[in-house]
């Protein structure tokens, strides 16, 4: 559960860490780390199928918004494999997402194509169960709705 939750903070946090790409991210930087500018989740989706969980949900600060896609797939009860894809507004924001996905996985868990970056966390979840991740993955719905 811990690993579930510093992922969803770090789809957060990746939002925060713009770092040196032109003087205008710095400055969107300051404001929102000096401004205190509120996180905010969307309300969140959650699809189940005979052999699939998606859950998919937005967050923003700043009005700066990242749509992510979290999905699970199985063979019967058993994870597969499980991903978490975070599209950004623009390219230079998904390469420092990118960055930050590297820096905590490695670069052969993350990958980034276009505004989209991709974690494979199946090792992650490899010891859950499909009740357990349908479960979390609606007590975050549930979460994000409110």
């Amino acid at each position: 559960m811990k690993k579930l939750m510093l992922f969803c903070l770090m789809a957060l946090g990746s939002m925060l860490a713009f770092t040196a790409c032109g003087d205008d991210d710095d400055d969107v930087l300051d404001d929102l780390i000096n401004g205190g500018q509120e996180v905010v989740i969307g309300k969140a989706e959650f699809t189940e199928t005979a052999n699939q969980l998606v859950l998919k949900y937005t967050t923003g600060v700043g009005g700066i918004s990242v749509s992510t896609v979290w999905t699970c797939d199985f063979n019967g009860e058993t994870l597969v494999k499980s991903t978490m894809a975070s599209t950004y507004p623009s390219d230079a924001l998904a390469k420092v997402g990118y960055e930050e996905a590297v820096a905590m996985y490695g670069s052969s868990k993350a990958s980034r194509s276009g505004k989209t970056v991709t974690i494979d966390n199946t090792e992650d979840f490899a010891d859950m169960t499909k009740d357990f991740i349908r479960t979390t993955m609606q007590a975050m719905k549930e979460e994000y709705s409110k």
